[in-house]
């Protein structure tokens, strides 16, 4: 998850899925 803050914008963290 080293790159999940950098990402979060394509990640949706409610789904636990890439956009």
């Amino acid at each position: 998850l080293a790159g999940a803050t950098a990402d979060v914008h394509c990640y949706d963290m409610h789904s636990n899925k890439w956009s």
